[in-house]
């Protein structure tokens, strides 16, 4: 389907949101593609997203890595939006060494000049976050860079940061490998596979280092008084954060959020005996959360999304195998043990 059909039905969607004074879930701007690529300055479609938004009182989440948004005519509808509490930027970094980020993101902006992004947004009253992924073995963790990076991140205004491994198809990460070896930037680990089904067509750090690595991220963050969360990797005893998104920065009370993992382990008790899905449901603040049980006035799209990521979720929480592969085998065990 056309991009440009695709926006006019969220603005379909946002306009029929509106009328029926419906909050929502926040649109993402985006997830998995750039959406402020030098494309955009000829395109624009992201700035129709953000009209849209702005247009409608749609909570929006950005994820960028660019510095565009500096630029008018995005900056003044993100401060716009900043007014209202409809928007949260998310700014990803994977390391603070300018030219690591040359070797691994050649056509993005320096880490710096992500910052100074990051400080100019933050002064204006913006909220921001940090995504720090990929995290890289011998590169997100270096040590040396870490000390300068969050000393940065506390005086550029950070409040929250999530952090997310690297995973790849083991192709793909044999070649990475291969390029920081050959600089001395990398770090052998041990590897496992991704994915709910142990394939191992895709592969990440191993569980016990990803907690380790994470526990001295998370010791910087408390330092500097920055929030710490996971991005689908569990490890939720690890969190300081409300949430991994930083939607708690948003202060529309347009803003509504989705039941995930996290929603049950906080109301479980850690997940050790799989929860009734339908009693837990009945626990949550249906005035924050949208779920089944409260979407049967929403547009299709959104009512059809929410079962439909509900119906995920409770197949997840009846399956004890696939609890473990989501947050680790190893590191299950051992929450269930109280050890860590």
């Amino acid at each position: 389907m056309p991009l440009r059909r695709v926006i006019k039905y969220f603005e379909i969607t946002a306009k029929r949101l509106k009328k029926l004074e419906l909050g929502t879930i926040p649109f993402r701007l985006s997830t998995l593609v750039e959406p402020f690529q030098q494309a955009e300055v000829e395109h624009r479609l992201s700035k129709r997203v953000l009209v849209t938004c702005l247009e409608y009182e749609v909570p929006v989440v950005i994820s960028t890595k660019s510095v565009l948004i500096r630029q008018s005519p995005w900056r003044e509808l993100i401060l716009k939006l900043a007014n209202k509490g409809l928007i949260l930027v998310q700014v990803s970094l994977s390391s603070f060494i300018d030219k690591v980020s040359e070797i691994l993101e050649p056509r993005a902006p320096s880490p710096h000049d992500r910052l100074k992004l990051v400080e100019e947004l933050t002064e204006s009253g913006v909220p921001v976050m940090i995504r720090y992924q990929p995290f890289i073995p011998g590169v997100s963790d270096n040590e040396d860079s870490l000390v300068e990076l969050f000393s940065e991140l506390e005086r550029v205004g950070v409040k929250h940061l999530v952090v997310e491994s690297l995973r790849l198809p083991s192709k793909e990460l044999n070649f990475v490998r291969k390029i920081l070896k050959e600089r001395n930037m990398w770090h052998e680990v041990p590897l496992e596979s991704y994915g709910a089904k142990n394939e191992s067509f895709f592969l990440r750090p191993s569980i016990l280092w990803r907690i380790n690595a994470y526990k001295v991220i998370k010791r910087l963050c408390d330092k500097h008084g920055i929030k710490f969360a996971t991005c689908k990797e569990g490890l939720y005893n690890l969190w300081t954060a409300e949430d991994c998104c930083g939607l708690y920065l948003l202060s529309s009370e347009r803003v509504k959020y989705r039941v995930t993992l996290r929603e049950f382990w906080e109301l479980t008790g850690g997940l050790r005996l799989l929860p009734s899905y339908d009693k837990v449901i009945k626990k949550l603040d249906l005035e924050k959360y949208l779920s089944s049980a409260n979407v049967s006035s929403y547009p299709r799209v959104i009512k059809t999304g929410v079962k439909s990521h509900e119906k995920k979720l409770f197949k997840v929480i009846s399956d004890r195998s696939l609890v473990k592969r989501l947050i680790g085998d190893t590191a299950y065990d051992r929450l269930i043990r109280g050890e860590f």
